[in-house]
């Protein structure tokens, strides 16, 4: 005999989804965890299952340029601070390949430290869910 409870939960990031592109608390994932337990044996796995609820609205060509602007302004500093940007810059990565390049290249050429650090690869691995939703969806 196997029972097999499970939990839902709904994982929120900071997502550019907010008026004019500002960072909101959204609902981004949804993952699924079935613990399944073996009577016989005794037992049990936990298997999650993500599933990416994001959906994201591209950017207008006047935001497209609004970032780019915002983002020439950073400089040379070699610190990356502004979380506000990265998430824009995300965005655009979403929908255009010059800004994946762009977006990918930010780790290389800035330090990022501690929760912006976090935030970067949470984004990123939001990327990569969505692009793997995209090759499929194809």
């Amino acid at each position: 005999m196997v029972s097999q409870p499970y939990l839902v939960v709904d994982e929120f990031a900071l997502l550019p989804t907010g008026m004019d592109m500002h960072l909101e608390s959204r609902p981004c994932r949804r993952t699924r965890l079935v613990m399944r337990v073996h009577e016989d044996t005794l037992q049990y796995a936990v298997n999650a299952m993500p599933e990416l609820i994001a959906t994201l609205e591209k950017p207008t060509p006047e935001q497209f340029a609004q970032v780019q602007h915002r983002l020439d302004a950073v400089g040379a500093s070699p610190f990356w601070m502004d979380k506000e940007l990265l998430g824009q810059v995300f965005l655009c990565a979403v929908y255009d390949a010059t800004w994946t390049k762009r977006f990918q290249d930010l780790r290389t050429t800035y330090a990022f430290g501690g929760t912006m650090a976090d935030y970067y690869d949470e984004l990123l691995s939001v990327y990569y869910d969505m692009s793997r939703r995209a090759s499929i969806a194809k």
